[in-house]
């Protein structure tokens, strides 16, 4: 929803619109921007200090601009491909409104697959090539399970597969794995606890 939004802005205003500022709001994804910018009250508590004209801080993060293939680009601060992807699709592809029941039966249906021998051979754990281009310049292409790039330090469910720091005006953060899924277990605690140096 947040790139959906982003990204409807920009191609209706083109890439040198200034965008405005948004206010976010815990209720979904939308929280790896609450949890940045200190947010950690209700959707409520929020729009009510909106409401009495509360000062806000104003934060400017680092927009990505995403093309596959002949596909317009899309804008955001996160993008997952491979199994995120895969398990975020199933998860909104439940009901209109997904709910934490929806999560917990999604993410153990997905940690039952990855027990099982030869997962890599499931539909949510296959190995994919993958050829990118970044600033135009390509990239050795690769198999992998996932890859997630992002200008924010934490992805949603509290999995944090970058580095903590700012970042600099032109960079992001980039993380992928092509490892057997047994070995991945290993760098639990990076992915969990922002360890990384990937």
């Amino acid at each position: 929803s947040i790139s959906q939004g982003i990204t409807s802005l920009i191609r209706h205003h083109g890439e040198n619109f200034d965008l405005p500022p948004v206010l976010p709001v815990r209720a979904g994804t939308i929280n790896m921007l609450c949890n940045l910018t200190g947010k950690r009250e209700t959707a409520q508590q929020t729009l009510a200090r909106w409401f009495n004209k509360e000062k806000h801080s104003i934060r400017q993060i680092p927009t990505l601009k995403v093309q596959v293939g002949d596909e317009q680009p899309r804008y955001g601060f996160v993008f997952a491909w491979g199994i995120g992807h895969r398990v975020l699709s199933e998860y909104y592809s439940r009901n209109d409104a997904p709910n934490m029941m929806d999560a917990a039966a999604v993410a153990t249906q997905a940690f039952l697959q990855a027990i099982k021998p030869f997962n890599q051979e499931l539909p949510l754990f296959k190995l994919e090539p993958i050829a990118m281009k970044v600033n135009g310049v390509e990239l050795p292409q690769e198999k992998m399970h996932t890859l997630t790039v992002g200008t924010i330090p934490r992805v949603t469910l509290g999995i944090r597969p970058f580095p903590p720091g700012v970042l600099e005006k032109g960079q992001f953060y980039f993380s992928a794995n092509g490892m057997p899924l047994y070995k991945v277990a290993a760098y639990t605690p990076s992915l969990l606890f922002g360890l990384s140096d990937q």
